[in-house]
């Protein structure tokens, strides 16, 4: 034994906690004495459980676990190190004086790093006690660090999606939803709309290449450069703008990999026709009000932005028009869908099953969620659709002749009882069957009082009401410049409500019967609260 601490090596200097196991007391002490003169603090277990019990107290840099111990041997003590989320990160060296391989396989099998054979060499333990230790810490701050960037893109996936939360969009002739399903925190997918100053809308849905955080970046930056250059341009065409944002793209990100498909339509409700440029996207696809579907788009357009490189890329001879009529649906969307790979036959879903979910969507008619219903198809077709970013944009076709109501109420009880009184008439006046016209009347006074209430606006403020009809629903959208209230806690109330219903929460509870999910939603969009209801004209309240 003196010549084992006579050759300790001296130049070894250790720092960490290291917990020695031995059911024998002279290599506890042995251990100890070599460990400690190495600069190690040690703690001793002379049985597995109590070698388990000092772990969890003050989890340990490094375990060394003797393999033959009585009631719970080597082996076991790993695998509960291993097993406990305390201490799964704790190295074991397991001490052995077994030769066999088929010891050594079970204790690596069994969770162990490394391990060392009796009798000891004190340059051989103190080697491999060094490196497990390094190892440990070069593991720990690994870890660290990778939690550290997961709260970081998880930060910036909340913020992305505070960005892509875009409420649906309706005007006299026009209502859109948009469904966003990331594969990741953070996504490649980006879409908005811009009402241009000359009534024209412009919308766009654009697919960075890649994923993960490069991709985020793209997509914010082409989000942030598309709406300078549609408000900036006198008379924007599809062209024009993604001319200009192909040249800021070039410009600003400097990787010859990096770019980015987009499709980006101009709405003109003059002449009732999309006028688009297609840039390396997944042509939309088109359901008209019969239930025909088509693929328009699959002509003209040109390359991505960012790999377009020529003096002039995008001209309007690329451009490509599509009149529309009310009741049909066009809809945007990224490659996530159409190439989700089956969960069993590993086939692409394709356009043409896409397609049909599409037409299926468009002919149930006007939704809150008609985006969120086509990714819901392919995923009960069992189609992977998380594996890449997945977004849809509807956009449904309305008849501005066929808006009955679109004015700002001011924010009063006795304003809302007349506004909600004005429009039951207007829908009796258009021949609505009496029960629709009342639950339309019944649902807005609710919604509007809670909002005066909740959102606790002021006689001075005012709420805008916009009501269009279709042939067999009715589309109410309420805005509002009150204060945020908790809309989803006071369904949850309406919810748990007895059938007698208390006065708290009745109100949630009726507009629920009349306008049942998914045919309501609320966001919260900038400074406003806003509200959309979809309610059909069969409904039984």
């Amino acid at each position: 034994m003196t010549d084992f601490y006579t050759k300790i090596p001296e130049v070894i200097a250790l720092q960490g906690r290291v917990l020695v196991v031995d059911d024998e007391p002279t290599n506890r002490l042995t251990l100890q004495m070599v460990l400690q003169k190495a600069g190690c603090t040690v703690s001793l277990a002379s049985c597995g459980s109590d070698a388990l019990e000092l772990a969890q107290q003050n989890p340990p840099d490094l375990a060394l676990v003797d393999v033959m111990m009585p009631e719970m041997d080597g082996f076991e003590v790993c695998q509960r190190l291993k097993a406990d989320k305390k201490t799964r990160h704790t190295p074991v060296i397991m001490v052995t004086s077994l030769q066999d391989v088929q010891d050594l396989e079970k204790a690596f099998n069994a969770g162990a790093t490394d391990y060392v054979t009796k009798p000891f060499r004190a340059r051989e333990l103190l080697a491999r006690v060094r490196n497990s230790l390094i190892l440990k810490e070069k593991t720990d701050a690994l870890r660290r660090q990778k939690q550290k960037l997961a709260r970081e893109i998880e930060l910036a996936g909340s913020l992305q999606q505070t960005m892509l939360e875009l409420p649906p969009f309706l005007s006299d002739e026009l209502f859109i939803s948009y469904e966003y399903r990331p594969s990741m925190n953070v996504s490649g997918d980006m879409f908005d709309q811009v009402v241009l100053p000359d009534g024209r809308l412009c919308v766009y849905l654009a697919d960075a290449a890649g994923h993960g955080v490069a991709a985020a970046l793209m997509s914010s930056f082409l989000k942030s450069a598309a709406l300078d250059v549609v408000r900036s341009q006198v008379n924007p065409t599809p062209s024009s703008i993604c001319e200009e944002l192909n040249s800021r793209f070039l410009a600003t990100i400097k990787m010859p990999t990096a770019y980015a498909t987009m499709f980006l339509g101009i709405y003109d409700p003059v002449s009732r026709a999309w006028n688009c440029m297609n840039c390396g996207h997944p042509s939309p696809i088109f359901v008209s009000k019969a239930g025909k579907t088509s693929f328009p788009f699959r002509i003209g357009g040109g390359l991505p932005i960012g790999l377009a490189a020529r003096a002039v890329n995008f001209t309007e001879e690329d451009e490509v028009s599509l009149c529309v009529e009310p009741g049909d649906t066009l809809f945007f969307y990224t490659d996530g869908l159409n190439e989700a790979s089956h969960n069993v036959t590993r086939e692409e879903c394709g356009q043409d099953i896409l397609a049909d979910a599409m037409k299926k969507t468009a002919l149930h008619g006007v939704s809150v969620h008609s985006s969120n219903r086509v990714i819901s198809s392919i995923a009960d077709l069992d189609y992977a659709v998380g594996e890449d970013d997945c977004s849809v944009v509807s956009l449904h076709m309305l008849n501005a002749s066929h808006v009955i109501f679109d004015k700002d109420v001011p924010a009063t009880y006795e304003a809302i009882q007349e506004m909600s009184g004005i429009i039951e008439q207007a829908l009796l006046k258009q021949e609505w069957p009496s029960l629709f016209a009342m639950s339309v009347q019944l649902l807005l006074l609710e919604h509007c009082n809670n909002t005066v209430r909740h959102g606790k606006l002021k006689k001075d403020d005012s709420i805008s009401v916009h009501i269009n009809l279709t042939e067999s629903k009715c589309i109410v959208s309420v805005r509002d410049p009150g204060a945020k209230w908790d809309y989803q806690k006071m369904i949850a109330v309406a919810e748990d409500m007895p059938d007698e219903m208390d006065e708290s929460g009745r109100g949630i509870a009726m507009i629920r019967r009349i306008a049942p999910e998914p045919e309501y939603t609320y966001f919260r969009d900038g400074k406003e609260n806003a509200a959309f209801f979809v309610v059909s004209k069969d409904v039984s309240f």
